[in-house]
């Protein structure tokens, strides 16, 4: 008997969109904890991109302060009169450096406090160098101990996404009819569990945490070039696309070529497994010779287009590896151009 689809049920023929089928596998597979996993991961993977675009923004802010303040500036100086005054007490020593941390906790509070403000670039270089360099010290703590968050929460929610989908699979099998396995061995359907489980949880969090990261870097990327020089900002926004649509063109013919090889290899086997399987008729009409001959001409040919995409793969990254360093040394050169005059 026919079953009979519901009034709201769609029709089985309706395609549904990528989008939607993966977020309906997202809602299936992906239980609350799991959910609450992947937000602390991917919110802690923001946080670590952050900090690795900050630290090397406050080190130079940091060493310019360092250069520019005068020599006798020390750490003692920064510590409160007390410590100057009881030098020779027993509990000087101590009471002074609890003092000194303290003075430098609260200058690092005070810049945290200045730059959310809106002081910016500018509330970071009126600082001293101990208060930024211990600034830095915390933003490299933060990072790290974001990056071990992101990694534990990411995989544990990977791994229970994976336990979900297999018990949710094993389930549904169970109460297939029996004469599903009549025409499919447990050797079909094993990949089920290994292949196929694994590229639907890879999709759902390693992707995405991918597509994740890569955005964050370019965010992050562009607002630093915005902070520190709208100029260079662009000038590498317009070298960036030219050298982006150059490799992705190189990329493409890659692609081309190495089908072509592929094919030639495939057409290369099948003519193998032809041949062995008619060894008795080659031995039979003493053709040999004119099948050696034969499967050189294909090898040949296979050769020709191994040798093709190995120069355009050698373009490739040859292309890509100068068009990086030209557009350092241009981004370089006129940066430097505009620090010489002062802009």
């Amino acid at each position: 008997m026919p079953g009979v689809l519901s009034k709201g049920a769609s029709s089985p023929e309706a395609p549904a969109t990528s989008r939607a089928s993966l977020f309906a596998l997202f809602s299936r597979f992906c239980p609350d904890r799991t959910r609450k996993r992947l937000f602390l991961a991917f919110s802690s993977l923001i946080v670590c991109s952050s900090c690795n675009l900050a630290t090397p923004t406050l080190l130079g802010i940091a060493i310019d302060a360092a250069s520019s303040s005068p020599r006798s500036s020390s750490l003692s100086s920064s510590l409160s009169p007390s410590f100057s005054a009881s030098a020779g007490a027993g509990c000087a020593p101590a009471t002074g450096l609890f003092a000194g941390v303290g003075s430098v906790l609260s200058g690092v509070w005070t810049v945290l406090g200045q730059v959310l403000c809106g002081g910016g670039k500018e509330a970071l270089k009126s600082q001293p160098p101990k208060v930024l360099f211990t600034l830095i010290a915390c933003v490299v703590c933060l990072g790290a101990f974001s990056s071990f968050l992101r990694t534990y929460q990411l995989e544990t929610a990977e791994h229970e996404m994976r336990m979900e989908v297999r018990r949710q699979l094993f389930r549904t099998l169970l109460y297939m009819p029996p004469s599903l396995f009549l025409c499919r061995s447990p050797g079909h359907l094993l990949p089920l569990f290994t292949e196929d489980t694994e590229a639907l949880v890879s999709a759902l969090t390693q992707t995405q945490a991918q597509a994740l990261r890569y955005t964050s870097s370019v965010v992050g990327g562009s607002s630093l070039l915005l902070l520190i020089s709208p100029r260079v900002t662009v000038l590498a926004l317009l070298l960036l696309p030219l050298a982006g649509c150059s490799a992705m063109l190189l990329a493409k013919r890659l692609r081309r070529l190495r089908s072509i090889r592929e094919k030639e290899m495939q057409e290369c086997t099948a003519f193998l497994s032809d041949r062995l399987f008619h060894v008795k008729t080659v031995y039979i009409h003493q053709e040999q010779e004119q099948e050696l001959f034969r499967l050189q001409k294909r090898q040949d040919e296979a050769l020709e287009a191994a040798k093709a995409a190995a120069v355009a793969n050698g373009c490739f990254f040859g292309g890509l590896s100068f068009s990086i360093n030209a557009t350092v040394l241009a981004l370089l050169t006129y940066g430097t151009t505009l620090v010489k005059q002062g802009v």
